[in-house]
């Protein structure tokens, strides 16, 4: 038997808090060209897929991150208040 096509599908789910949640899905179809190892198109194409999903996630996991930090600081502040300032 001869492969001449290969697929990945992959998929993140991405932590929004507040309950919520953003999905990400990447699908790609690759030919396997004569004389070309269909594991190694394979082992290419989910490479492709997964860094393809990372640059797409980050500014969701940044965005959550930066909300998680300014919620932070606004607990601790209100910690020192009700601290007297200490």
């Amino acid at each position: 038997m001869r492969v001449t096509t290969v697929t990945v599908q992959y998929g993140r789910t991405v932590n929004l808090d507040n309950y919520e949640s953003a999905r990400l899905d990447c699908h790609l179809t690759a030919e396997v060209e004569d004389g070309e190892n269909a594991e190694d198109v394979l082992d290419a194409t989910w490479e492709i897929a997964k860094r393809s999903l990372k640059v797409r996630a980050m500014p969701l996991i940044e965005a959550r991150n930066a909300r998680a930090a300014q919620g932070l600081a606004a607990v601790q502040v209100a910690q020192r208040v009700g601290n007297g300032g200490k």
